[in-house]
């Protein structure tokens, strides 16, 4: 390894080869120069990489001329080297200023902190900062991007969400404001204000030509349906589907016009809210209708009781204008379970079961 006294600062250097101090620090960045950083990260030379240079940066002399012979004359000019005792003494004796300087750097690092690796890092940064090649930049290379600024594919995308995500939210308001107007049309509706069921054309006096010398004076019939959770012994009254006191307090009607089960050929039909009134025997009265399946059993009970035994046959989902879901059937006595669909309580879900067994 070198010794101190051979190695030599970039400003020193750059006296001695007459160039300016940014210029070795280029020189030595690129390699061009030799050099190495010490434990400070400071650059050194060796005293043989500046002979090369200033050997490499002299003209040739004159045919048969010697460049050792010109060496001097230049020398002379640019002002003799230092020697390496003077270079020594200078780094080993700073002056009284540079050391008074150097003292307060130190207590200044200490009082703040900052390490002695960390103001190497800092000195590396500069030196490095001042080393390269500050050449004009090339007008055709790639624009710097700025900080926070977006690529024109971007920006494009983005605003194509933009407009999509305007344009369903614009769909959903228009398809709630419809739904809303068809529910008011509809049988059945989340509100159970609007709750309705079909009306029925047929009087009541052309009913009475059909019904038994026996029939109850009260036309109230008990349900139940096994694979329903509140349909258990449930009365439920004969009255019209306006009637809201009564489809809010029983978990559901009998629509007025229809059959009942002691006539032949009937369609006894029954009508429940699928959420209802809070704390009201309607409460979730149909919720579950969608658990009764085929072969399932209905049984209901009118005010003489007279039991009657029914099996589901048929499920399925009509529109609310489909009236033909209260007609008999003919060579039938069935028996209709009616409520509103899931979610949109547009539809009605309808459940049907026959006759299959009549005990007094």
């Amino acid at each position: 390894m070198a010794k101190q006294a051979d190695l030599y600062s970039p400003d020193e250097v750059a006296k001695m080869l007459g160039i300016p101090a940014i210029r070795v620090f280029g020189m030595l960045s690129s390699g061009e120069l030799e050099g190495h950083q010490d434990e400070w990260a400071r650059w050194r030379i060796p005293a043989r990489a500046i002979r090369r240079n200033r050997h490499d940066s002299k003209p040739p002399s004159g045919p048969g001329g010697s460049s050792e012979d010109d060496a001097e004359p230049r020398i002379a000019e640019e002002g003799e080297a230092p020697s390496s005792e003077e270079i020594t003494q200078t780094i080993e004796n700073p002056s009284e200023e540079e050391g008074q300087q150097e003292e307060e750097n130190r207590e200044r690092r200490s009082q703040s902190g900052i390490g002695v690796e960390k103001s190497s890092e800092v000195e590396t940064a500069d030196e490095l900062s001042f080393g390269g090649n500050r050449e004009t930049p090339d007008p055709e290379a790639a624009p710097v991007k700025t900080k926070g600024e977006r690529p024109p594919i971007l920006t494009f995308v983005l605003g194509l969400a933009s407009v999509i995500l305007l344009v369903a939210g614009l769909a959903l308001v228009a398809f709630y404001v419809l739904n809303q107007e068809s529910q008011d049309v509809a049988t059945n509706s989340n509100d159970p204000e609007d709750f309705n069921v079909p009306e029925i054309e047929s009087p009541r006096e052309e009913m009475a030509e059909i019904v038994a010398a026996d029939v109850p004076e009260d036309k109230t019939l008990w349900i139940t349906v096994p694979s329903m959770a509140r349909i258990k012994d449930a009365p439920v009254p004969d009255t019209h589907g306006e009637d809201e006191d009564a489809l809010k307090n029983y978990v559901g009607i009998h629509l007025e016009g229809t059959g009942f089960p002691w006539q032949e050929e009937a369609n006894v039909y029954l009508a429940g809210h699928r959420l209802g009134y809070p704390a009201t025997s309607s409460w979730l009265g149909f919720w579950d209708l969608d658990n009764v399946k085929k072969g399932d059993e209905v049984l209901a009970t009118d005010a003489n009781g007279e039991e009657y035994t029914y099996e589901v046959f048929t499920s399925f989902v009509a529109n609310p204008n489909d009236f033909w879901v209260t007609a008999p059937v003919p060579g039938k006595n069935i028996l209709t379970l009616q409520t509103c669909t899931l979610p949109d309580y547009s539809q009605r879900l309808i459940v049907q079961a026959e006759l299959v067994e009549e005990e007094a």
